[in-house]
């Protein structure tokens, strides 16, 4: 009975210790097996599923979140339960950073990032979120240095997201990282407190500016049309006039040479529609006097 107990024990531990030449990794992960403290799969990720090592202390799986996105706050960092980001109220840690016009501000930056190289990771750097901090704050400062604060505030904030990813993936690339920017959120930018309401009438009073002069494009941009529209109706209206004069004008020109063909071949009747005709024009707008032949002769006799 005593050795069987320690047949099974032995048993018992050998299957303890080949236990552990099995190693899960999940979905989210992927797995770098070191021997001995040497990488063995250098550049070819263990993916998930079950696999099989050299078991304890020959070999190690070291498990990394590699397709989990992280995010990291960048300047100033809201505190909990502080939803509504008011110009005018402190919302936690807050780090003041500088516009071209000499202006002080408070940024409010989320940046959501992954690992893309789980090698470079976990042996370029020793800490790589901190390292991402520290390229964060470098390429913001630089690219706020070079924009004025209303321009950062309004115009600036898309363009200015896309270059603080392209920057800092830059950076991270070039320090061997192993880090992915996913996107990066620009919540909000203040401007320091005890002056929050001077800027508020300032970009107010700028806010105002945009719009006269977006209503004067939009005048401009609605009256152009309206003026080459006019101005081809006039000068179309011109070549008709003309259009019209000159069909006229050879209208006229061939009723005189028709009438002066009929003329030669029957001038009085000619002459006597035209007599008619011009009778017909002078009494036309003139009073007229009807005379009855039953009251006798009139002293004037129209010869009617």
């Amino acid at each position: 009975y005593r050795h069987t107990v320690i047949f099974g024990s032995l048993l018992l531990i050998l299957i303890l210790y080949f236990s552990t030449s099995f190693y899960m990794v999940k979905p989210h992960q992927q797995a770098i097996i070191e021997r001995l403290g040497r990488v063995v799969n250098q550049g070819s990720p263990i993916s998930p599923g079950l696999h099989i090592k050299l078991p304890w202390p020959f070999d190690s799986a070291i498990k990394i979140d590699s397709r989990l996105i992280r995010k990291i706050n960048v300047g100033n960092i809201t505190d909990e339960g502080s939803y509504a980001l008011i110009w005018t109220k402190e919302h936690g840690t807050e780090e003041a950073f500088l516009s071209a016009d000499n202006s002080f501000f408070y940024p409010y930056v989320v940046l959501h990032y992954r690992i893309k190289d789980i090698f470079a990771y976990r042996y370029h750097n020793e800490d790589p979120q901190r390292l991402l901090d520290n390229i964060a704050h470098d390429v913001m400062s630089k690219i706020f240095a070079g924009k004025e604060f209303y321009d950062i505030v309004t115009l600036y904030r898309k363009q200015l997201v896309d270059e603080l990813v392209q920057g800092l993936q830059s950076k991270l690339d070039k320090m061997s990282s192993g880090l992915e920017i996913v996107s990066a959120n620009l919540k909000d930018i203040h401007p320091p407190i005890f002056i929050a309401d001077s800027f508020e009438e300032v970009i107010a009073a700028y806010q105002e500016k945009e719009m006269i002069i977006n209503q004067a494009y939009a005048y401009q941009f609605e009256s152009l049309p309206q003026a080459r529209s006019e101005a081809e109706k006039q000068a179309k209206e011109a070549e008709s006039y003309v259009f019209d004069k000159i069909k006229k004008a050879e209208g006229e020109g061939k009723r005189f040479s028709l009438q002066l063909m009929a003329y030669d071949h029957s001038p009085s009747l000619l002459n006597q529609w035209m007599y008619y005709d011009s009778l017909r024009q002078a009494l036309q707008e003139n009073r007229k006097i009807i005379v009855d032949p039953n009251c006798g002769v009139p002293e004037l006799w129209m010869n009617f």
